[in-house]
């Protein structure tokens, strides 16, 4: 009788999740997803004088627990990437901490819910998203994939609601931020990006659309029940071609919806997965 006492004990013990001691979300398995492209425009080949729009002044960003915007991270644009799901336990405190960043100009954030972790009813989840993902887990050789997970110019990864890593993460992108490239709506209501002479190299051309604040109660999961609120969450995401790096000008429908608050380019290395230039329109 006492062994088996000791035996439940230990079992106990060892089967424990590790998440529920050191507050780490737990990581997910990875899935077997493709990205779906979205019919867009053809992007129209053109050589022309590039225009890029860096702003000289500096931005603060508040990356610790204090409301205060402590530290200027320089010239130009961060992009965040948040990766969540309405079932995770953990994604809530990420959900709210982006609130922070929406509004200052030097900062592109999006949030991108992963479709192999989610909820079945009223989800808001894509393919892409997890396909993203997917490639982040090996240009950033962080192990298995988890959620949430804030990505950081295509290069620095923090668990998307611990501060001291997110605060890591900014120090790290600091002296590098990504040059905004000049978009513009023609009349037609196409728009128009002047893409500069940059390093050759195989660069990809992304379109994610991203909407107003969204206010929903959760259905099911972990969180059911709750009213959460979501920002910058990506609705369409497009895949407008591949590029060398060569001086172009890109042509494309964003097509926004009613609810669309805006759209952001990105332009990403594919190799290295670095993002290589950046542009918000709202």
């Amino acid at each position: 009788m006492f062994l088996t006492i000791i035996a439940i004990i230990f079992v106990s013990f060892f089967t424990f999740p590790v998440y529920a001691l050191e507050d780490v979300p737990p990581a997910v398995p990875p899935p077997v997803v493709k990205a779906q492209p979205l019919p867009l425009s053809e992007p129209a080949l053109k050589k022309h004088k590039a225009k890029i729009e860096v702003n000289p002044k500096e931005n603060a960003v508040a990356i610790t627990k204090s409301k205060k915007a402590i530290k200027s991270i320089g010239k130009g644009v961060y992009v965040i990437e948040l990766f969540s799901s309405q079932s995770c336990t953990f994604c809530p405190k990420a959900d709210a901490m982006i609130k922070a960043y929406i509004d200052q100009p030097y900062m592109i954030t999006l949030s991108c819910h992963v479709d192999y972790f989610d909820v079945k009813e009223g989800a808001r989840s894509l393919p892409i998203c997890s396909a993203r993902q997917s490639s982040y887990e090996g240009s950033l050789n962080i192990g298995n994939k988890y959620i949430p997970q804030m990505v950081v110019n295509g290069k620095y990864n923090a668990t998307g609601y611990l501060t001291n890593e997110i605060a890591k993460a900014f120090k790290l992108a600091r002296p590098n931020p990504i040059p905004s490239i000049y978009v513009e709506q023609n009349k037609s209501g196409l728009y128009s990006a002047s893409l500069p002479d940059i390093e050759a190299g195989q660069y990809n051309i992304w379109l994610f659309v991203f909407e107003n604040p969204l206010t929903i109660k959760v259905k099911e999961g972990g969180n059911a029940g709750k009213m959460l609120t979501y920002y910058n969450l990506v609705s369409k995401a497009g895949f407008l071609g591949s590029w060398d790096g060569a001086t172009k000008e890109l042509k494309f429908d964003a097509k926004l919806g009613k609810n669309s608050k805006g759209f952001v380019l990105i332009i990403q290395n594919i190799i290295t997965n670095e993002i290589a230039l950046a542009a918000k329109m709202e």
